[in-house]
């Protein structure tokens, strides 16, 4: 856009809306997709979570507000496929400068951060204890499911045994959303980047899992970024168990090898003449 930015807080100049349609072509769900758009080319996105009865998503592009032109191109929708987390970067923002499709406690104390990201812009920021960053994704009952983040903090560890600064929490919904299972992943944050990460197993009552990311304790702040949830057909520790994995495999191939040579020497065996 060559729109220049006005001396005002709400400036931003573009709508990237989407809109849930029903059977009957009637709006049931609606994101206004306010984006701000400037002189470079820059990628924006908006999200939405379609409800149940939505046959077609509507795409609505316009200049917002400002003395000037915006310019679009390349314009692509992308279904996110389920068991994925939605802005799981935390780079999507609405026009107030909250996060998109996650759920903040009353409690508050998250704040996106640009300086120092793991990865792309943004991370988040936390700095209130017990105050929960929450999304519910659907998923599969009986099914393994790890949940990875990288986390870095600048809370001082205390001399004390528990001094764990973290929360990367799982909790598994029944169709009443009432918690039927619950992995705290109770974990530490230190200065530099790392990889954390959280497995549970889903009963099969499970409909959801709900994500909840928080700081527990210390004097400071933990900062949040790159999560992903990774679905598992069998334990994942099994493959990082790498003697276990071998000596699994090895008793499986002599099995297949029995049962093969059993069948050869059956087929191979000369059939009795009659008399």
């Amino acid at each position: 856009s060559d729109i220049s930015i006005p001396d005002k807080e709400e400036h931003h100049n573009t709508f990237l809306t989407l809109e849930c349609l029903n059977w009957r072509k009637k709006v049931i769900k609606r994101d206004w997709g306010i984006v701000n758009a400037t002189s470079s080319w820059e990628l924006k996105e908006n999200l939405i979570s379609t409800p149940a009865g939505t046959r077609k998503i509507r795409i609505k592009l316009a200049k917002r507000q400002g003395e000037g032109s915006v310019w679009f191109d390349e314009v692509k929708l992308v279904e996110v496929p389920l068991s994925l987390i939605f802005n799981p970067g935390f780079e999507i923002l609405d026009s107030s400068g909250r996060l998109k499709l996650w759920k903040e406690h009353p409690y508050g104390g998250w704040s996106s951060d640009i300086q120092g990201a793991y990865e792309g812009e943004r991370s988040i920021r936390a700095t209130v204890n017990w105050s929960w960053l929450s999304q519910d994704i659907p998923v599969k009952p009986k099914t393994y499911y790890t949940l990875k983040a990288y986390l870095r903090s600048d809370i001082t560890i205390p001399e004390k045994e528990d001094y764990a600064n973290t929360f990367l929490t799982l909790e598994c919904l029944d169709e009443e959303y009432q918690v039927v299972k619950r992995v705290w992943g109770i974990t530490n944050a230190t200065l530099l980047w790392q990889s954390r990460e959280t497995v549970i197993f889903t009963p099969p009552d499970a409909w959801k899992i709900r994500i909840k990311l928080a700081k527990r304790q210390g004097q400071g702040s933990v900062w949040f970024d790159g999560l992903e949830l990774i679905r598992h057909r069998y334990p994942p520790h099994l493959w990082g168990d790498k003697p276990f994995f071998v000596f699994y495999f090895s008793l499986y191939a002599i099995l297949v090898l029995l049962l093969l040579r059993m069948v050869f020497k059956k087929s191979a065996a000369p059939k009795a003449k009659k008399k």
